[in-house]
């Protein structure tokens, strides 16, 4: 647990300082975005199989972008999930995955943008077979919390009618990240037995769950994300957008798993 503190103190220290020196006096340019589109999604963890699971899910997008001629400040919230029906085949996934995160970066040249990044991926999975063996083990998790580097990109293009056509990229990477992943894929942490720590239905869960938890660097945890996008002004304050996105974490300790998900969605932003 201490570890963890000093992990949330360490990143928080980071953003706070980062913000304070941004320029005051130059009016900001605000968006809020909603968004909807579908995920190609392969899992593979090695806690339940060693098959590649391949589907495609829907995926939901809030985004809030905070911008001046020095800095830029973005919120962002995904929620993707996936529900297998029943079938025959031997082994498959069902899944949740939410992930919030928060960025601050500085303008460092025209376009080109950097800064660092905050957030938490969460993957729920739950294993589905045609011979029910998991149904008294139905959930495997992997919680990371990261902070790591965060570059942009983004430049404006004409149109024949005179109206802005936006041109983004985006990639950042994960160097430090507070990993909450059991090592065989049971439902709640490794002492869960044990007299005095919690009972798994009752109260008190959480805090045992949270402490399981190890900060891993780069060489135990990889996580990337790289984004495309294009937007078109409909109206003055008014946008519509197209992205893809790329979103890879490979975890190694205990069981290694992976988890690689495109994405492909359209977005409508309001600018004010």
């Amino acid at each position: 647990m201490k570890k963890f503190k000093l992990y949330v103190a360490f990143s928080f220290s980071i953003l706070i300082s980062t913000s304070l020196l941004s320029q005051e006096g130059i009016k900001p340019r605000r968006q809020i975005s909603v968004g909807a589109g579908m995920s190609l999604s392969s899992i593979k963890d090695q806690r339940l199989s060693a098959k590649t699971q391949k589907q495609w899910s829907p995926i939901y997008e809030i985004n809030y972008l905070k911008e001046t001629e020095h800095d830029r400040q973005e919120v962002n919230f995904e929620f993707s999930l996936f529900f297998r029906a029943k079938s025959d085949d031997l082994f498959g996934y069902s899944f949740i995955r939410p992930n919030v995160s928060y960025s601050y970066q500085r303008n460092i040249a025209r376009h080109h943008w950097m800064g660092v990044f905050i957030s938490t991926n969460t993957l729920l999975s739950f294993p589905k077979t045609s011979s029910g063996i998991y149904n008294n083990n139905p959930i495997s998790y992997t919680i990371a919390s990261s902070i790591g580097p965060k570059y942009s990109w983004g430049t404006e293009l004409s149109t024949p009618n005179g109206k802005p056509l936006n041109v983004t990229a985006s990639a950042e990477a994960a160097l430090l990240s507070y990993v909450i992943r059991p090592a065989y894929a049971h439902p709640y942490p490794t002492q869960y037995l044990k007299e005095g720590v919690f009972s798994p239905t009752q109260r008190g869960m959480a805090g045992p769950l949270i402490r399981s938890g190890r900060l891993q660097t780069i060489s135990a945890h990889q996580s990337f994300k790289v984004k495309f996008g294009i937007s078109y002004f409909l109206t003055n304050g008014i946008s519509v957008a197209v992205h893809y996105q790329m979103d890879y974490y490979h975890n190694q300790t205990h069981v290694s798993s992976s988890f690689l998900n495109q994405d492909v969605s359209v977005r409508l932003s309001y600018h004010y």
